[in-house]
């Protein structure tokens, strides 16, 4: 990887809220090209420079409320379970479902209209990101 990309990669993963930018895997390959290439094709175009902005605000935004509602549901529910030592895999993916649930619970309509535009399936866009943010906070 280029010095710049390495560079333009760390600013994009300050701006969504990820400090092991390069050990993420996901972020990297989902978001970096898109980010890139509209910074380096957009740098002048006011409507374009709107709409990166508005990406990195719904990006940043989603991101901040996986995190907070993993923490929420390592709290309340899994903490617990493990405890009594009652992780099956079915609280496993009882915990998935209710962290996925609260985060659509709290993204605005608006967040929900706008991110498919970004990164296509929603559910599966937040699923995958609960199973990566899991496995940063372990």
């Amino acid at each position: 990887m280029t010095l710049i990309k390495t560079k333009k990669l760390y600013v994009v993963s300050q701006i969504l809220g990820h400090h092991d930018y390069q050990n993420d895997n996901i972020m990297y390959l989902i978001l970096h090209d898109l980010i890139v290439s509209l910074i380096d094709n957009n740098k002048n175009n006011d409507y374009q420079v709107y709409y990166i902005e508005t990406l990195n605000k719904y990006l940043k935004m989603l991101s901040e409320t996986i995190t907070k509602c993993v923490i929420a549901t390592n709290q309340t529910y899994v903490d617990n379970l493990k405890k009594d030592k009652a992780f099956t895999k079915e609280a496993q993916q009882e915990a998935l479902k209710m962290t996925a649930d609260a985060v659509l619970a709290i993204l605005s309509d608006e967040a929900k209209t706008y991110l498919p535009t970004i990164v296509g399936d929603l559910n599966t866009y937040i699923l995958t990101q609960i199973e990566s943010e899991v496995n940063r906070l372990k």
